[in-house]
């Protein structure tokens, strides 16, 4: 059974990796980033980081817009109520990806979503059927993004810049429309 792990950059989902890494041999784990051509340099550097760290490949795909010009082509403001960005440069491609290359009985799909975050799981089970999705941060030990951050420090990978300048998120140069 794979593991397929959606790493979006952010703290969370490298934590999750990680946790997955823990029980799982690197051959049975499959990361997948979604490129939406506005995240910050060193989103990409810490992409690399891992890489290297875990001895793995990041597989990425990328629709080759930003938001800002599907925002312009759907001549909408995205909002953090409303931001089909991420639904259609990050879900939907890695959901077409998903299927292309693995079937529901050989595969689990991990999010990097946190305890904190629980309320958004049904969602994503819902997005995700008929395939599993597992969700390793909102299982014990639960971790605050502080102790994530200690936990990615003892690695000697260098924590994302954003994080860094007090964002919240490492997303769309901070300046995520989901994420405020």
């Amino acid at each position: 059974m794979k593991k397929i792990v959606s790493l979006s950059g952010g703290i969370g989902s490298w934590c999750c990796l990680d946790r997955i890494l823990e029980t799982e041999e690197k051959e049975n784990v499959v990361c997948v980033f979604c490129d939406t051509l506005a995240e910050d340099g060193d989103l990409y550097r810490f992409l690399n980081d891992i890489e290297k760290y875990y001895g793995i490949e990041i597989i990425r795909i990328c629709e080759g817009k930003t938001p800002f010009e599907l925002s312009w082509e759907e001549n909408f403001i995205y909002n953090s109520r409303v931001a089909n960005c991420s639904k259609k440069l990050k879900s939907k491609p890695f959901r077409r990806w998903l299927e292309a290359n693995y079937n529901p009985d050989n595969a689990i799909v991990c999010i990097g979503i946190d305890w904190t975050e629980t309320h958004r799981k049904a969602a994503i089970e819902k997005n995700y059927q008929p395939y599993k999705v597992a969700f390793p941060m909102c299982e014990p030990p639960y971790l605050e993004k502080w102790e994530m951050l200690q936990k990615l420090e003892i690695t000697g990978i260098q924590q994302p810049r954003l994080y860094k300048l007090g964002f919240s998120h490492n997303n769309c140069k901070g300046l995520c429309f989901k994420g405020g």
